[in-house]
């Protein structure tokens, strides 16, 4: 069995004293070393925290205890549009796009998403915009409720499907984007489009740093 004894004295360097058995060592180092090596003995001894098989498009994933956090990125392309309560369907396109799920033990807590004006690989200063549709909350959380069951993260791309096709409203629209259109015309001038204008996006004013950040406090 190996004993370390470490005494620290005022004004003086650290004293270690090592015994293995019938051997022993007796030697003084600077604080600063001391604390340099017990961390990276403390380091070298923590398990590593390892993530789940995690779906196509995954651009980010946090685990801590029960709770897992996962961004998708999710490439320009059209979605069903379909208004609650009527048979008034159509498909619109819209840009790319982040969506977030925070699941604790089994079940979903928190759904966001933010949309990425262009292509380009994400960094910590990419600016993010408003989704530019309904049922977002300007903080960018989603006003969805989530289907109450057990989710593993194979779920998570089906759990995007249905938020895509749950029926929109007209909640949360103010200024969700810089058309200049009422809702239902934002939604008429994009059925007759292949690609939402750019242009039309409301920047939220921050980037993804600070966007995952917020979300991960």
């Amino acid at each position: 069995m190996t004993r370390v004894t470490i005494t620290l004295e005022d004004g003086q360097m650290p004293h270690v004293h090592v015994t293995d058995g019938v051997r022993e060592r007796r030697y003084q180092l600077p604080l600063e070393t001391l604390v340099e090596r017990l961390h990276d003995d403390s380091a070298s001894s923590r398990p590593w925290t390892t993530s789940p098989l995690l779906p196509p498009q995954t651009v980010f994933w946090a685990g801590r205890g029960s709770e897992q956090c996962w961004v998708g990125d999710l490439p320009a392309a059209a979605y069903p549009w379909v208004l609650e309560g009527s048979r008034e369907s159509t498909v619109i396109p819209l840009p790319r796009l982040l969506f977030f799920l925070k699941q604790r033990d089994t079940h979903i807590i928190q759904a966001a998403i933010v949309a990425v004006a262009d292509n380009a690989p994400l960094q910590p200063d990419t600016p993010l915009y408003r989704y530019p549709l309904s049922n977002v909350y300007e903080n960018t959380t989603c006003c969805w409720t989530v289907p109450h069951r057990p989710y593993t993260p194979a779920d998570w791309p089906s759990l995007v499907r249905i938020f895509f096709s749950t029926p929109n409203n007209w909640d949360l629209t103010h200024q969700t984007n810089r058309s200049g259109l009422d809702y239902r015309g934002l939604v008429a001038a994009l059925s007759t489009r292949s690609v939402f204008p750019p242009e039309w996006l409301q920047p939220l004013g921050f980037p993804w740093s600070t966007w995952i950040t917020s979300l991960l406090t």
